[in-house]
Formats: C-alpha cells, sequence, structure tokens
C-alpha cells in the first residue's frame, strides 16, 4: 500500500464551467497566488509539490472536464458525480460506484445521529432497519432522521410511521416528473421543518432555525460561511 501525502487538498464545484473558473481562483487565492483564471490554471499546471483537485458534482455530461484538469506533474484529480458516463470519459485510475449505505453502517449511523445506544435495544433492531431501508440507505437522509428522532426524543418506530405520513403528503403534492432519487432526503428535511414550525410559539430558538432554514434555502449550496451559524446561534 503507498502512502501519499498531499501538500494540498482543494474542493472544485465542477458543475458548470463558471464554478469550476471560479474554484480554481479560490484555491490559487488561497496559496496566495494569482488573480485570474488562466494564470491559476497555470499555476497549479506547474506545481511540483504533490496536491489533490476534487472536482465535485459533474454531473453535467455535456460539459468537457478535460480543459479543467490540472496537468501539473504532482496532481492527482478526483471526480465525484451522478452520472455513470463520467467513468467513461475519465477514469484513468478506476471508478467507483457509490449507492447506499451497508444495512449495519446505516443502522450505526442512525443510533449516532440520534444519540440511542445500540445496547440500549435490544430485541428492537428490526425498528431501527425498518427506518434506514425506508430512508433507501442514504447517509444524509439517516442523519436527518437521526436528529429529529434525537430532538424529539421519539422511538424509531414513531418516527417510521411519522415520515410514512409525511412523504405521502409530498408525493401526492409532486408532480411525478419532479421525482428524484433524494426524494427520501426532501421528505426527512420536510418532517424536521414541520416540528420546527409547530413548536416555534414555544421556544424561540425553534423559530430562530426554521428562519435560518429560509436563509440558507436562497444561499448557493457551497461556500455558506460557517461563521453564518456561529451568530444565528450566539445571537
Amino acid at each position: 500500500m503507498i502512502l501519499v501525502r498531499f501538500w494540498g487538498v482543494f474542493w472544485i464545484d465542477a458543475s458548470t464551467s463558471t464554478t469550476i473558473e471560479r474554484g480554481y481562483l479560490d484555491a490559487a487565492r488561497l496559496c496566495g497566488a494569482v488573480e485570474n483564471y488562466e494564470l491559476a490554471k497555470a499555476f497549479f499546471d506547474s506545481m511540483g509539490h504533490p496536491y489533490l483537485f476534487i472536482l465535485d458534482n459533474a454531473d453535467d455530461i455535456e460539459l468537457d472536464l478535460n480543459p479543467y484538469l490540472p496537468t501539473g506533474p504532482g496532481a492527482t484529480t478526483l471526480i465525484t458525480g451522478r452520472n455513470d458516463q463520467i467513468a467513461d470519459y475519465y477514469a484513468t485510475a478506476g471508478a467507483k460506484t457509490l449507492e447506499e449505505l451497508e444495512m449495519d453502517d446505516a443502522i450505526g449511523l442512525l443510533h449516532k445521529a440520534s444519540s440511542i445506544p445500540v445496547a440500549s435495544l435490544t430485541g428492537k433492531k428490526g425498528d431501527a432497519e425498518a427506518v434506514v431501508r425506508l430512508l433507501a440507505q442514504h447517509a444524509l437522509a439517516v442523519i436527518q432522521a437521526g436528529a429529529y428522532i434525537k430532538q424529539r426524543r421519539c422511538t424509531f418506530k414513531e418516527y417510521h410511521m411519522k415520515f410514512l405520513r409525511q412523504l405521502e403528503y409530498l408525493l401526492r403534492f409532486r408532480n411525478r416528473q419532479a421525482s428524484s432519487t433524494y426524494g427520501d432526503v426532501y421528505a426527512t428535511f420536510e418532517v424536521s421543518a414541520q416540528f420546527l414550525e409547530k413548536s416555534k410559539s414555544v421556544d424561540q430558538s425553534y423559530a430562530n432555525a426554521l428562519e435560518l432554514l429560509g436563509v440558507l434555502a436562497h444561499l448557493y449550496f457551497i461556500g455558506v460561511p460557517g461563521a453564518l451559524f456561529t451568530r444565528a446561534w450566539e445571537y
């Protein structure tokens, strides 16, 4: 096994050409380098230190990534995306398809997110398994479910029933064409938002959290400043 120590690891949003160029520029600025894309690309192409570029969200098969791949002697590139065809064009060192979590891993994640020790639920593994199966063993959905269970102190079985009721509501008002692999994730957020809405009159922190969700909905999905959450918590 070869252990590689990278001088730097840089995350680049590869959803569009514009976000890639902006990502290059942001990465170069972190290194105290140049102020335009062309020079930023040249900076990384000439770098001798081993570094990793992660081109994330490369879902658009029509977007040619070749002009954006770093060619420097120290460059290693990892591309992530939801389109399997990406591997046909860019997988020079192999590709890996990541789907749902293994059942035991998903159950363990649910227990961790809900702060419910596995040992305390002897004989009730089936309830946890039913929840993670309902969420298609999707990591983000499982974490959201665990957070809700921890906040409401409800059981896995109670969450399972509540989720089914909420999912039925969501599917009834959503166009079939708008269905998504991540619909389960959307439903877990909706369940949490519904709880905040009902509880905001009891505790101001719930109202603040609900308002913060509304603010986040208008922000781009990367580059959200961590200080936003700190200030929301403190003030």
